[in-house]
């Protein structure tokens, strides 16, 4: 006969299953997803979508940054998000986008953030604050404006080259 206490161990040992590994290649709802590649507009202007075009295949770009994301057309981007659907037919994959970096705009390294004016001279405030030499008369009427622009940066100041406004300024 079994004694009573290995009886149980026994039955807890032969009712308890491996746990069964989760799917592969099926990323968890919660999880982000990190891609890059070319901003692109597809598709009639009444429907038209911004996608990622990379590596891999397309996918639709969705959520609050869509606005801006439109406007960084032929860019090369790197986006993190939350997967999901596309609600148009294709591409069938799409992420609601919540944070994006400029990696190269005609190839170049782009400097992003605010157009800001302080003691009759512009200013671009983002990761880095430098002063805006040589800005047109279009950029000098946006401050405020979230843009990326390329250029030559030294000593604190950046020899404007070329720009793109990304949003535009509050009013």
């Amino acid at each position: 006969m079994i004694p009573p206490v290995r009886l149980l161990a026994l039955t807890l040992v032969a009712c308890t299953r491996a746990p069964e590994p989760a799917a592969q290649g099926v990323p968890p709802a919660s999880a982000d997803t990190v891609a890059e590649g070319t901003v692109r507009v597809v598709g009639p202007t009444e429907t038209a979508q911004v996608v990622l075009s990379g590596v891999a295949r397309d996918v639709a770009l969705t959520g609050p940054l869509f606005a801006e994301l439109r406007r960084l057309v032929g860019a090369r981007v790197r986006i993190t998000g939350r997967p999901g659907r596309n609600p148009a037919a294709v591409p069938d994959r799409a992420v609601e986008v919540t944070g994006y970096d400029i990696l190269a705009v005609d190839g170049e390294r782009p400097f992003v953030g605010v157009v800001v004016r302080r003691e009759a001279r512009l200013w671009l405030a983002g990761q880095d604050t430098l002063e805006l030499l040589g800005a047109p008369p279009d950029l000098a009427a946006r401050v405020g404006a979230k843009v990326f622009v390329t250029g030559t940066a030294r000593g604190g100041q950046l020899v404007l080259r070329s720009y793109g406004v990304i949003r535009e300024p509050r009013r």
